[in-house]
């Protein structure tokens, strides 16, 4: 003969597992598994337990849980900052330090990454505008001027009238350098040939390249298996 188990639920008292499945309306084997899980409380088998509720009251950096806003991956939460401003956050954000305060408090990781990013910035700027000051000083013409169309020095889009009135529109290469002037027109679709002719020039008298049209010029020289200076497009 089977030994009865009694158990007890909330005060009342169960002769057997099944018993207090029927008064649960839940079946035996969910009656179990809810015995077993660390989900459900022993004395509330109804209701799942949450276990990110044991994060209220708690304090990450500045701000302290007070309670859920949404649920799901990107949870957020309310919480309440050392200042005593209430904000919204995502959880994650502020429980692995991404986010340290409602924003009075900068995070000292991620400003002086900031701070190195900008320097290193900076420090490549300078190194640019130098090496274009160098190359203005050999070069008569330096600024962009008012026609120029291209962004790039000594490359422009001119659009003139003939004696008819018919519009004609052409793209110009030009570089004064030594008392020497050098001049060269393209068609309206051929930019690119102006940019590589204005480079090839520039490689040949100067030494130096600008920077925005030393990538066209180099896949031109790789293309065309090309390495000479006079070059004729």
């Amino acid at each position: 003969m089977s030994r009865s188990v009694k158990i007890c639920y909330q005060g009342e008292i169960f002769v057997s597992h099944h018993a207090l499945a029927d008064y649960l309306n839940i079946s035996t084997n969910t009656l179990y598994s809810r015995l077993k899980s660390k989900y459900y409380d022993n004395n509330n088998l109804l209701e799942r337990k949450d276990p990110q509720q044991k994060l209220i009251g708690k304090k990450f950096n500045h701000l302290t849980v007070e309670k859920r806003i949404t649920s799901g991956k990107n949870s957020t939460w309310l919480f309440k900052c050392d200042c005593g401003k209430e904000v919204v956050r995502r959880l994650y954000a502020v429980v692995h330090g991404k986010t340290i305060s409602c924003g009075h408090v900068v995070n000292k990781k991620h400003h002086d990454y900031r701070i190195k990013v900008k320097e290193a910035n900076e420090q490549e700027f300078n190194l640019q505008m130098k090496k274009l000051n160098e190359l203005a000083q050999k070069v008569t013409h330096t600024k962009i001027g008012k026609r120029n169309r291209s962004g790039i020095i000594g490359v422009t889009k001119v659009c003139n009238y003939n004696q008819r009135g018919k519009k004609y529109v052409y793209w110009q290469a030009s570089l004064n350098v030594n008392n020497q002037h050098f001049l060269r027109r393209f068609k309206d679709s051929e930019r690119f040939k102006a940019m590589i002719q204005r480079g090839l020039w520039e490689k040949k008298y100067l030494g130096e390249i600008q920077p925005g049209i030393k990538t066209y010029l180099d896949n031109y020289l790789k293309l065309n298996n090309i390495t000479s200076n006079d070059v004729v497009i």
